[in-house]
């Protein structure tokens, strides 16, 4: 038997507008999961943010947080991969993200830091403690990778509620992109991970730990940083009706909205292949 990864963005692509899955989709999913084929999780999202979403999902496998920063084994509740951003660039994105009034986020393979964005968001609070600890221990210590609570930066994000990340995302690429990845997410987020770090090759290095071919990787998504995973997948590479501009400036759209089974079904059609 053909064994299978299907791996999905959340927001805009697993979740319809009301925060559920379809439930016709959610039966596709449990289905592979129980003939034996991978479901993974493939977001921006830091493991511990992600981790929430196992009640609305209890049939993934596999995260693949960050933008492919880090992979996590949920069964074992434990990071198969990780990859990370050098600290200092904290004071560079924390300068920049108050220099334009921003919303700042720092993504940890433990935790998830930053402004609260809204009434949704429950990041641990970045007070002016935590913001002295992490800028001191960097320049005392230049060359540790780890921050003073030895926690490995996997994201660096800022957000903005109006058009300003769109409209600034080459000049972000421009100062960031030589040292790490750049990817501007759902028109409001400008995210920086590892250099050479995408949701795509966190799914290869993933496939071939479990030795499945990454021609079986099947992904889903909406936005521009599900544009690798969506391309390197190929045939196999769906950009959902509703995707954004930053998606399908790039790449057309060839399956329905978020708010449809679309996805349950294109899932069905590989599971019942002979």
């Amino acid at each position: 038997m053909k064994k299978y990864i299907f791996a999905t963005d959340v927001d805009g692509t697993m979740l319809m507008d009301n925060k559920e899955v379809h439930p016709e989709t959610l039966l596709a999913f449990k289905r592979a999961k129980e003939e034996g084929h991978i479901v993974v999780i493939a977001t921006g999202r830091s493991v511990v943010r992600t981790s929430s979403l196992k009640n609305k999902m209890p049939y993934v496998n596999y995260f693949v947080c960050n933008n492919g920063a880090v992979v996590y084994d949920v069964d074992k509740e434990e990071i198969l991969i990780l990859h990370g951003i050098e600290p200092k660039y904290y004071i560079d994105i924390f300068n920049y993200a108050r220099k334009y009034n921003l919303v700042f986020k720092l993504h940890t393979d433990q935790d998830w830091i930053g402004d609260k964005e809204n009434e949704n968001e429950n990041p641990t609070p970045l007070t002016q403690e935590i913001d002295a600890n992490i800028k001191k221990h960097i320049i005392a210590h230049p060359n540790d990778n780890k921050l003073f609570n030895g926690q490995t930066i996997t994201q660096l994000s800022v957000y903005s509620q109006d058009d300003f990340c769109i409209k600034h995302f080459n000049e972000f690429k421009d100062m960031f992109s030589q040292n790490l990845s750049v990817y501007l997410t759902n028109s409001h987020y400008l995210d920086l991970n590892p250099k050479n770090r995408s949701k795509w090759e966190g799914l290869k290095e993933l496939a071939r730990a479990l030795n499945i071919s990454q021609n079986n990787i099947v992904t889903f998504g909406d936005s521009g940083n599900d544009y690798e995973m969506i391309l390197g997948a190929g045939e196999n590479g769906y950009a959902m009706a509703n995707s954004h501009k930053d998606l399908t400036d790039k790449i057309k759209p060839k399956i329905g909205t978020n708010n449809t089974n679309a996805i349950g079904l294109k899932i069905l059609e590989y599971l019942d292949k002979k």
